[in-house]
């Protein structure tokens, strides 16, 4: 049969019904079920998708997965919704239960794909049971079972949410006008089967626009004259990328990797950090984030608590390996990987894609994830463990819904790799096919000449960078065209009110400030119409996402006053690798914390107002460091500011100032207090100013509020 034309199969999949059954259908079964069985459900099997075709027994169960892993590539593209229209129902399993007085059969949803009912409509047969519970039973509380339906119905709502995002987003940035038939069949086939994960945006693209440019390294090059700040590295075509990642994962394949192992990558930023996390995510493995900047403790801290199978490193950053024999005792000479340059006798990226010119991919058995190591900024990091699942494409899509990007930007990538907000943009950007550019080493004015030699679209930074592309200023950052800058995603630390407006007058409308953790995902956005509208905020609850302000008894806050902010999302992490206590610490009613403070008001705004570790208790009142850092930002001699409490006998704690005075700027003690005065309630207003050159930060940007503190103790 005639190919159809690009776009119009996949056009006409995301406006059927059908394709919000199939994914609600597909994902309740595969994930919800999964983890309901894992948890709370112990009667709940795994399979899904009874056969009611009478050659086949009624008592075999399937899942979708296996059930399309039979399917030709012909059948599944160009006759799916034949295929799904069979005789089907799903049933949540075979074991037969005992709720009070009464025998439950397996829990059966009925699959109306005409009316979208795939979790809406329990079908549940029950007789009274005043004998003994016949064999095989599982005897549960009435109330836990009304719990296991409650969250049954929960998942399969917002997973039919995710689905319509998904379509809808999709329809809006163009990319189903630029899916060929290929790209619609291999991104249908792996959502179906419930396992998206990051390689498969390279899989699609690859269909779709083979040649086009996926993947540029740059580097800033030391005492380089203002026009060749940036110089072009090795680049790659969505088609090439795709070949490597795939000869790559073969390669790991036959050193013995497997799926679920954990991969370590310490590099700096530069494209064979995407080539090896993608690789991985093939395979089914776990990637463990850490900085290059490590120390050889730090190193053997990560290595050991994440349990790694192989390490990927760059040869500049050789010297932690060779100062850690243990990690290569452990490891095997076999087992770490020099994926940028060259380091004898270790193997490099070069050697492993010539290894997996043959050879095959094991199939996967469980989901990939990401383990990113938290800042570490009150303590040693935890490793935030995040799997790959629909829900995770979903929160990607409903973010991209809100900004003006469509299919095909160019996005800038200037934060470290091993952080999440590069990770996460950049994901971000290969979703809508984007060619994505990593700038070796941040420096403002290179980054303003990457912007206007590759038409950048996108980017995403923390406001750090911003700061120091500010303080070029007017005469400098006019100098370059930036024009072609759609968004600038900003992220990470708080964004002060006054920085946000000079970003504007350079840039325009263009600044989205979001808010999320490593943990959580991004659940909330600012557009620049918010941060117009009020100054400082966060903005508000994008799609998909749920937030709770909570006070110290759990209760909800009223709009107003500050409480602690629980996230709830698809990208939220499973919990800390090997830390039970830890994610039973941050969690709450399936909602996460991190620490955060915050407050909405009336319109839905939401404001930052610092840490709850952070807060200080002054005379018996609440003081938000982030309320007093913005007013001594607003002073016009003041650059940065940083508020920490200090032990005092008379009032508890009183509150100390850190500040950073602007360049030619002059401003004493006397003068900030006074006019802190005159904008704050006694209890807020410092006692102490210390003037600082800069303020102590992570390589992300956050304060070191430790650091500040220690300085006292000094």
């Amino acid at each position: 049969m005639p190919e159809q034309p690009r776009g119009q199969l996949f056009t006409e999949f995301l406006d059927h019904q059908l394709f919000h059954d199939l994914l609600g259908r597909a994902t309740l079964g595969i994930v919800a079920i999964h983890e309901l069985d894992a948890h709370a459900c112990g009667g709940l099997r795994r399979g899904i998708g009874r056969s009611h075709d009478p050659a086949h027994s009624t008592t075999q169960t399937k899942r979708i997965g296996d059930i399309l892993d039979g399917q030709s590539e012909d059948e599944l593209g160009v006759d799916i919704e034949g295929f799904v229209r069979t005789n089907e129902r799903t049933a949540l399993g075979n074991v037969p239960r005992v709720v009070g007085k009464k025998r439950v059969e397996p829990l059966v949803f009925d699959i109306q794909l005409d009316r979208c009912a795939v979790v809406r409509t329990p079908i549940v047969r029950t007789h009274d049971n005043d004998t003994i519970p016949k064999r095989g039973a599982t005897t549960i509380h009435p109330m836990q079972f009304q719990d296991e339906l409650a969250e049954l119905r929960r998942v399969g709502e917002e997973t039919l949410l995710h689905a319509r995002i998904i379509g809808r987003v999709a329809k809006q940035t163009g990319m189903h006008q630029s899916m060929s038939v290929g790209g619609a069949r291999t991104f249908l086939r792996e959502v179906l089967r419930g396992k998206p994960e990051p390689s498969l945006a390279f899989r699609v693209a690859a269909q779709n626009e083979p040649h086009r440019l996926a993947l540029v390294g740059l580097t800033t090059p030391p005492g380089a004259q203002v026009g060749r700040l940036v110089q072009a590295e090795r680049s790659y075509s969505f088609f090439e990328l795709d070949q490597r990642v795939d000869a790559i994962a073969k390669a790991l394949a036959k050193r013995g990797v497997r799926g679920g192992d954990r991969v370590v990558i310490m590099m700096k930023n530069r494209p064979e950090f995407v080539l090896v996390q993608t690789a991985a995510a093939r395979l089914g493995c776990a990637t463990v984030s850490c900085s290059y900047r490590s120390t050889p403790r730090e190193f053997e801290f990560v290595i050991k608590d994440s349990g790694a199978s192989l390490l990927a490193f760059d040869a500049e950053v050789a010297a932690v390996l060779e100062q850690s024999p243990a990690v290569r005792a452990h490891l095997g000479d076999t087992r770490c990987i020099v994926a940028a340059g060259t380091c004898p006798p270790f193997a490099t990226l070069e050697d492993l894609v010539q290894e997996g010119q043959t050879g095959s991919i094991p199939k996967r058995d469980d989901a990939p994830a990401v383990v990113m190591y938290t800042s570490g900024t009150t303590g040693k990091p935890k490793g935030a463990v995040r799997k790959y699942a629909l829900g995770v494409m979903a929160g990607a899509m409903s973010l991209i819904g809100e900004t003006p990007m469509r299919v095909g930007e160019k996005h800038l990538a200037v934060c470290p790799l091993y952080h999440a907000t590069a990770n996460s943009f950049i994901g971000l950007s290969y979703i809508v096919g984007s060619t994505v550019y990593i700038l070796r080493d941040f420096r403002p004015e290179a980054f303003l000449e990457a912007v206007e030699r590759y038409r950048i679209t996108t980017t995403a930074v923390v406001p750090t960078m911003l700061h120091r592309i500010v303080e070029l200023g007017e005469q400098t950052i006019r100098r370059y065209d930036t024009s072609s800058l759609k968004v600038i995603f900003s992220g990470g630390a708080p964004l002060t009110a006054s920085l946000a407006h000079e970003v504007m007058r350079y840039f325009g409308d263009t600044l989205y400030n979001f808010y999320g953790a490593t943990e959580t995902g991004v659940v909330t956005l600012a557009k620049p119409e918010h941060l117009r509208a009020a100054p400082g905020t966060i903005g508000k609850i994008i799609e998909g996402q749920h937030v709770r302000l909570l006070d110290d008894e759990g209760r909800e806050c009223p709009r107003g006053r500050v409480g602690e902010l629980y996230a709830r999302s698809g990208q939220m992490i499973t919990g800390y690798h090997a830390n039970e206590s830890g994610t039973r610490d941050a969690m709450r009613e399936g909602f996460f914390s991190v620490g955060d403070l915050a407050r909405q008001d009336e319109r839905g705004y939401f404001f930052l107002e610092g840490r709850k570790r952070d807060m200080i208790i002054s005379g018996g009142v609440n003081v938000y460091p982030a309320e007093v850092e913005g007013v001594l930002e607003d002073h016009p001699a003041i650059s940065e500011a940083a508020v920490v409490g200090i032990a005092d006998a008379e009032w508890g704690e009183r509150v100390r100032a850190f500040v950073v005075v602007k360049q030619g700027a002059t401003v004493d003690t006397p003068a900030l207090v006074d006019y802190c005065r005159k904008q704050l309630a006694g209890p807020k207003v410092p006692r102490d100013f210390v003037f600082l050159d800069a303020l102590p930060r992570n390589p992300t940007g956050k304060v070191l509020k430790r650091e500040l503190r220690e300085m006292d103790a000094r």
